[in-house]
């Protein structure tokens, strides 16, 4: 069940920052599950630069995206939803710090100055070697 609980026109938070020229809408949606847990999303319609922006809000936990669709002349906001089974949520990385890295790096450089020094000390004894043109 979904419960459109405000509309908030140019809202003014940690998120959004919304200048005079700008025109915005923030719904806020209260929605409660089968099994009674409830959740609020947020979607957003807002007019920037003459052009309309639509920022969805997205409840992975019910696979359920909402968004503004338009608003109508006798003060009706329309509600797109979608549910999906195909929706993702952001991969998440580990990154370990390893407080010897610093010296793998070094033996990296230390291998590629090596690496580079055989090729032009292999270059000059080649150049060396070669005999001399007869005349």
């Amino acid at each position: 069940m979904m419960i459109l609980d405000t509309v908030l026109v140019n809202p003014s938070n940690d998120k959004y920052h919304f200048g005079p020229t700008d025109t915005a809408l923030l719904a806020k949606i209260h929605v409660i599950t089968r099994d009674s847990q409830q959740y609020t999303m947020s979607p957003l319609l807002y007019v920037k630069n003459n052009m309309i922006y639509r920022v969805a809000d997205t409840l992975y936990a019910q696979n359920l995206a909402v968004r503004l669709g338009s608003v109508m002349n006798n003060k009706k906001i329309e509600l797109l939803t979608k549910e999906s089974t195909d929706m993702v949520p952001f991969v998440s990385l580990k990154v370990y710090m390893f407080p010897q890295i610093n010296l793998v790096w070094i033996g990296v450089i230390i291998m590629m100055t090596g690496f580079v020094m055989s090729i032009v000390n292999r270059r000059k004894s080649l150049i060396r070697k070669q005999p001399e043109p007869l005349s």
